[in-house]
């Protein structure tokens, strides 16, 4: 019997080793979803405050914004690396209750949510 909440889950089992471990990458995804939101938050601030002045000027210096524009296209390529493994996990999962599992976990988290949130970030940020 599993049962999962966000902070907490309740698991009767004799030989749990590998739900735990489904569980722990279903952790880890969140952490790293969490991670790349949070960096995208920053990128975003970043990009509005090169805007402002540059909607001031009338000749921009693009060379300027090389770095950041670099780093923002390294975090979209972990991003869609991330959803990429994400959308695999389940294939790789040969145990239909391990996949449940994790599906379980990955729902309670909102991770489908969170796959949104950084898509649509990302969209406006490539947008900038």
């Amino acid at each position: 019997m599993f049962v999962p909440d966000w902070a907490a889950a309740v698991l009767i089992d004799r030989d749990c080793g590998d739900t735990l471990q489904a569980i722990g990458f279903a952790n880890m995804q969140l952490l790293e979803f969490r991670h790349i939101d949070n960096r995208l938050d920053e990128s975003l601030q970043a990009a509005a405050q090169m805007i402002q002045p540059l909607t001031r000027t009338t000749m921009p210096y693009w060379r300027v914004h090389d770095q950041p524009l670099r780093v923002l296209g390294e975090l979209k390529v972990e991003a869609n690396g991330l959803f990429e493994r994400t959308n695999n996990v389940l294939k790789l999962v040969g145990d239909p209750y391990l996949a449940r599992v994790y599906r379980l976990v990955a729902r309670r988290f909102h991770m489908e949510t969170w796959i949104e949130n950084i898509q649509r970030k990302l969209e406006v940020a490539e947008g900038v």
